[in-house]
């Protein structure tokens, strides 16, 4: 995945591709987040889909556990419906987030259950701070600060 960053205030990520089942190779809007582990301080980077249809972040319990040692339980427990249908049990806390050059405080849903890996990159915190660009011709996505 590659990181263009332009100045002084737009960072845009290129999309990566994938083999979908029955539509051949299309791309996906990929970018590369930092969380803040207040464990250990210091930033740890995490690639997410980035999805405007997802409400708010999540997370996988393996970033959590990094990032908020034994801390992950103590959060806000929040159900969420899934766009296939099936239902997503989380705790939802606010952690310090960097997208490029961008520092912002955001709500993260981590998820409950480990067996889920992928990381989204949702509406809630995180799409206020920028106007966000899906470039499907340059298959890219940009964040405008």
């Amino acid at each position: 995945m590659d990181m263009i960053t332009t100045y002084p205030r737009t960072i845009c990520f290129s999309w990566e591709q994938e083999q979908i089942q029955g539509l051949g190779k299309m791309g996906n809007p990929t970018g590369l987040i930092y969380i803040w582990d207040e464990g250990k301080s210091i930033w740890r980077g995490s690639e997410v889909y980035i999805d405007s249809g997802a409400v708010i972040s999540v997370f996988s319990r393996e970033i959590g556990n990094l990032v908020l040692p034994n801390r992950v339980e103590s959060g806000e427990k929040k159900t969420f419906g899934s766009a296939s249908g099936g239902e997503i049990e989380t705790y939802i806390h606010r952690v310090n987030l960097r997208l490029g050059p961008f520092l912002f405080p955001a709500r993260v849903a981590f998820r409950k259950d480990e067996s889920i890996k992928r990381n989204l990159l949702g509406r809630c915190d995180v799409f206020s701070f920028f106007s966000i660009y899906f470039d499907h011709i340059k298959r890219r996505t940009c964040f405008i600060g």
